[in-house]
């Protein structure tokens, strides 16, 4: 999970109220605040913009106080390692294995959901709470929670697994470009048959040293890279 996919999670009203199945009975509220299951993931992200498309497969590791991204054909990712209320944000690098790293202060505010529980859920749930819940089907024996609307002029269609509590779909269309997340896999992580690239002697560099570091070839490609990926 890259900075990429922080411009999907959209900053709106928490609001996660029971809605109707699609039989007709209560659904209950989903329960964003205990812990999350321990899970490995493999997603693929399509854009579409101006007819052209491009695609992209990325793996995701969760357990209770690590978050792993990788993107294998680009030999890129990220690692979020959570001590108490500071998070440890790390962009990987595999090839050259070094990395940047950033510290960050997650201490709970009121009104807002914590960055350490929007990149375990892939997508914030105030913007779930600003969507149209429109209630559950089951699908290969599971259950998927089902949201769509507009905010900000985004139309969003998200289907959420309820028992894992991982988007199975996040679709978001604006100005002509349309952007879908896909869940492609899904195990339990003792049974992940995949595991993050070791990066335990990868050389980092602080992310405030970068200012003194411009013309360092990796700082360039660094840069590079997080242009890239904001522009998604």
């Amino acid at each position: 999970m890259r900075s990429a996919w922080q411009g999907l999670l959209a900053a709106c009203v928490l609001a996660l109220a029971g809605c109707a199945q699609r039989d007709g009975t209560p659904a209950a509220a989903l329960d964003f605040t205990g812990p999350l299951p321990a899970i490995a993931a493999q997603y693929r992200t399509i854009v579409i913009r101006d007819g052209v498309e491009q695609s992209v497969e990325w793996r995701f590791w969760r357990d209770e106080r690590h978050l792993v991204t990788e993107y294998p054909a680009q030999h890129t990712g990220s690692e979020r390692q959570r001590d108490g209320s500071v998070v440890f944000h790390r962009q990987l690098f595999h090839e050259e294995r070094r990395g940047i790293e950033t510290q960050l202060d997650d201490a709970p505010v009121a009104g807002r959901t914590s960055y350490w529980t929007q990149q375990a859920l892939l997508i914030d749930p105030r913007l779930l709470g600003a969507l149209h819940d429109r209630g559950t089907h089951k699908e290969g024996g599971h259950t998927l929670r089902h949201y769509e609307g507009g905010v900000y002029g985004v139309n969003w269609r998200v289907q959420l697994r309820a028992d894992t509590l991982i988007p199975a779909l996040i679709e978001r269309r604006e100005a002509g470009t349309v952007e879908r997340i896909e869940l492609l896999a899904l195990h339990p992580l003792s049974q992940a048959p995949w595991q993050p690239t070791p990066a335990g002697n990868y050389q980092f560099i602080d992310h405030i040293d970068l200012g003194d570091m411009e013309y360092d070839p990796f700082v360039q490609k660094v840069q590079k890279h997080s242009a890239v990926a904001h522009t998604h």
